[in-house]
């Protein structure tokens, strides 16, 4: 909540980008909402591409402009980060244990971080793992 809270506060373009079904992302909320840290939610499905098709980030960049190379995309899915690089997302990182049911993953091509305070103002920066 401090990471989104801050996020909020900078008064940077917040999205949340999502392959979940609207319906999903719907239930998600009603147990947790973070909606309200965000300017935009954005679902895939309603943009007829994945984030991980190329096609999406066109789409989205035609719906909410922005700057891919000030752009930083936090994603648990290598082929999504795959496609944002080909794109031109120019910060990109990914989460080295998004189920806390699992391993954590020590094998990822992408700057990762196991919390969201480790990107905080003032934390040392992700290093490669």
């Amino acid at each position: 909540i401090e990471f989104l809270q801050q996020l909020h506060a900078s008064h940077r373009d917040v999205l949340l980008v999502t392959n979940a079904h609207r319906k999903t992302l719907e239930i998600k909320m009603d147990r947790i909402d973070i909606t309200h840290w965000f300017d935009r939610l954005v679902v895939s499905h309603e943009l007829d591409s994945p984030k991980e098709h190329p096609g999406f980030w066109q789409k989205l960049q035609q719906l909410h402009p922005f700057d891919p190379e000030r752009t930083l995309l936090i994603d648990d899915t290598e082929a999504v980060l795959d496609s944002a690089q080909a794109y031109g997302i120019g910060h990109l990182l990914t989460l080295l244990q998004p189920d806390s049911q699992r391993q954590k993953r020590l094998d990822t091509r992408f700057p990762g971080i196991h919390h969201f305070d480790e990107i905080l103002p003032g934390q040392p920066q992700p290093t490669a793992v």
